[in-house]
């Protein structure tokens, strides 16, 4: 039957996935992060509520790429836009990325409810140093009068749905 052919299908994907699967210190599954706090603080931990974007920056930093970039989401408590005050420049993005503000909340390419800003005295926004085949999306990023919103030495980069350098 049709439905034993499709578990044979599996089974033998399955399988062949054990047979070539990656050696136990590359991870393969996409690992993703989720920033649950406004706050701009490292405390070297990135889980739950707890995380903040310079922890999630730092974690997806020190994870080997190999099933594709590493995923940053945003879960913040409450309702409207979440302002992250920066007070210093972000880590580098070493790896490709992808920093998604739209999974703050159901929004689509219109008003961001993930505002990165400046206004603490930080130099660049985002900086993807080495980040080729990153995405940032959904953000407001500004006040950075010391340097960029988003700054880039890669290339292979997606930039979609962002308010940068607007009030």
């Amino acid at each position: 039957s049709l439905r034993r052919m499709a578990l044979a299908l599996v089974a033998v994907v399955v399988a062949g996935l054990a047979v070539f699967a990656a050696p136990p210190s590359v991870t393969s599954a996409l690992t993703v992060y989720v920033v649950g706090s406004a706050e701009d603080s490292n405390d070297g931990m990135c889980g739950g509520e707890d995380c903040t974007l310079r922890e999630a920056i730092d974690a997806a930093n020190g994870h080997l790429n190999s099933g594709g970039p590493d995923q940053i989401n945003f879960a913040i408590p409450g309702g409207g836009v979440k302002t992250i005050n920066v007070s210093s420049a972000l880590p580098f993005i070493l790896d490709a990325v992808v920093i998604d503000g739209l999974t703050q909340g159901p929004t689509a390419c219109g008003t961001p409810l993930v505002e990165v800003s400046g206004t603490s005295g930080a130099g660049d926004g985002i900086f993807l140093q080495s980040g080729s085949g990153s995405t940032v999306r959904g953000l407001a990023i500004g006040n950075f009068s010391g340097g960029s919103g988003i700054r880039s030495s890669a290339g292979g980069l997606t930039i979609e749905c962002n308010s940068i350098g607007t009030d």
